[in-house]
């Protein structure tokens, strides 16, 4: 339904908030289909920022961007010029908060060619290692507090 509004939108506006608010289905399905149609004839090279970054306020979309992102890296990198490319990067990593997953992001770009993403690339590991630090600093004191809530406040 909401992919169907996207394709009759009369104008930049309703098809630009047609594709953001995809991006907050958290079915594994829609998110797919959603990452099909980002790259598909049907979305503008320009409005590709439209339909993705959503998707990263969700474990489920976090996952899939980052996945996606590895498979058409390679098209994407050809598609895209150096500012587009970075934007598409940074909100394909956004989301992801893990030692693990920064691993694998430098395991990804290593040995790549990334002139046109040199720094967005760097801010992107940069953001990711910090969440690390915070995630294993906090942890505790998170789990804590949320122990400690009454069962009226979760």
């Amino acid at each position: 339904m909401v992919c169907n509004e996207y394709l009759t939108a009369k104008t930049s506006l309703e098809r630009n908030t047609a594709l953001q608010s995809l991006g907050y289905a958290r079915d594994a399905n829609l998110v797919q289909r959603t990452l099909q149609l980002a790259l598909s004839k049907d979305v503008r090279d320009q409005d590709v920022q439209f339909a993705i970054p959503f998707l990263q306020v969700h474990r489920t979309g976090t996952e899939a961007l980052w996945q996606w992102l590895q498979v058409n890296w390679n098209d994407l990198s050809v598609r895209f010029s150096s500012r587009p490319l970075g934007n598409i990067l940074k909100a394909c990593t956004a989301g992801l908060s893990t030692r693990d997953q920064l691993k694998s992001v430098r395991a990804f770009f290593d040995g790549k060619d990334t002139t046109l993403i040199k720094m967005p690339l760097a801010q992107a590991l940069e953001s990711l290692a910090v969440k690390c630090d915070c995630v294993e600093r906090d942890r505790s004191d998170v789990a804590a507090f949320i122990e400690n809530l009454s069962p009226l406040d979760r």
